[in-house]
């Protein structure tokens, strides 16, 4: 059971505000739902802001769902894949941060929260850079490819993604992707260097985790 993973992380991990993705949500008073929400700190943050009015979570880990559960509207505990939730037309964003690498079938999930959203809604989402130098220099030159407790190589990753297979899935379910961004920490200077001199063809080497706003296609519900 893909639960056991979480046990292992770090004190703290489930209670962090994603902040790198505050800058992709428009607007106030929306009803924004978090799927993977942990303890509830990115949307508490979004109703302190005035971004949210109503703040829906769905989390698998018992003991953050109790922090949650004091910090959010309403917590739904449960797996998101086994889960068909009582509502349609009705949320502004879905935030899936670092969340699809972790599913069976992340193309289904995505296909499935369409009916949550309203008609001119959004997903919000963060997701793990499989082509980084970091994987690729220990499989091609020491033959490693090692799991670890978080990270690119988490032992609870079941999906892996470029930015190609981002679009593409996306797309494929009825979205089109309005912004795609990445982290540009912790970029050395021989990274920057390297990345203007090739022409900007291998950014992606030195991305981490991709940041993305979709919106729904028009008819694709």
């Amino acid at each position: 059971m893909i639960e056991k993973f979480y046990t292992t992380k770090k004190d703290g991990y489930f209670g962090v505000s994603r902040n790198e993705l505050l800058p992709f949500f428009e607007g106030k008073r929306k009803k924004i739902l978090e799927i993977g929400c942990g303890e509830g700190a990115t949307l508490t943050t979004l109703k302190e802001l005035g971004v949210a009015s109503e703040t829906v979570g769905i989390e698998i880990n018992k003991e953050s769902v109790e922090v949650a559960r004091r910090n959010l509207d309403k917590i739904l505990p449960g797996n998101i894949e086994e889960m068909d939730l009582p509502y349609s037309n009705y949320f502004d964003y879905i935030i899936l941060a670092d969340i699809l690498e972790h599913l069976t079938d992340p193309w289904s999930l995505i296909n499935k929260i369409k009916n949550y959203l309203k008609r001119d809604g959004r997903i919000v989402a963060s997701i793990p850079n499989i082509r980084n130098y970091m994987l690729i220099k220990p499989l091609l030159i020491k033959g490693e490819w090692r799991y670890e407790d978080s990270g690119l190589l988490d032992k609870g990753h079941l999906r892996f993604f470029t930015r190609e297979q981002i679009k593409e899935m996306f797309e494929a379910e009825g979205f089109t992707l309005e912004k795609i961004d990445y982290n540009k920490n912790p970029w050395r200077l021989k990274h920057k260097i390297f990345d203007f001199l090739t022409g900007h063809k291998f950014s992606d080497l030195f991305v981490t985790q991709f940041y993305l706003k979709a919106q729904l296609k028009r008819g694709s519900k």
